[in-house]
């Protein structure tokens, strides 16, 4: 005993069911330009539409069939982090214990952004050479209400 494919069978019934599809459509075509024929042309709706629904059907099994073949590989396996498994399922079993986290976290490389170096530069103090140099600064009047603290 052979095993059936399963990716040929559903492009084959998808081609099947096309062909039911246009079938359908011209015996539909055919039967709105005869007379007293409204039960058969309200049964080639309802198969239109049946039609319609097993095609549906035979694409959403051919996709979950090709994504179960893809499914183990991309699962994590079971010893890792939750954070890690959070789309797979797993119930476990009674007295199992679950591993939550892992301590320490594994590294992982960020991205430097240069707004910390920025921040970094806001905390340097650099000597102030205007004494040595003999630069004497003059004290002015400061901001819009020096006139208020007397400073003229």
């Amino acid at each position: 005993p052979t095993q059936p494919r399963q990716q040929p069978q559903s492009s084959e019934a998808l081609v099947l069911y096309d062909h039911a599809a246009q079938i359908a459509a011209q015996a539909s075509d055919l039967l709105e330009t005869c007379e007293d024929v409204q039960d058969e042309l309200a049964e080639i709706t309802l198969l239109q539409g049946a039609v319609s629904g097993a095609k549906s059907r035979a694409q959403a099994q051919a996709f979950l069939s090709s994504k179960s073949k893809e499914a183990p590989a991309s699962e994590p396996p079971p010893s890792s982090g939750l954070q890690q498994r959070l789309a797979a399922y797993d119930a476990g079993k009674v007295g199992d214990s679950f591993k939550l986290a892992e301590v320490p976290p594994g590294f992982r490389p960020i991205q430097c952004k240069p707004l910390l170096f920025d921040v970094a530069h806001n905390y340097l103090d650099f000597p102030d050479f205007d004494e040595k140099a003999g630069v004497v600064q003059e004290k002015k009047g400061g901001g819009l209400f020096g006139w208020f603290r007397g400073n003229s």
